[in-house]
């Protein structure tokens, strides 16, 4: 497979995009699990509602 240089001028734009989409997806993932965790340290969630299912 031979890239030219169009190819890769093409495919370039893509790699930060890439960066930027599984940086803000980590970044969401962990302010939810921040928010999570808060809330079982307040006490506001527990595991009886997971329980009784």
């Amino acid at each position: 497979m031979e890239l030219g240089y169009s190819t890769i001028a093409l495919l370039f734009p893509a790699i930060p995009l890439m960066f930027l989409v599984y940086s803000n997806t980590s970044t969401a993932v962990g302010a939810r699990l921040r928010e999570l965790f808060e809330a079982v340290s307040r006490g506001d969630v527990t595991g009886d509602e997971y329980n009784s299912s």
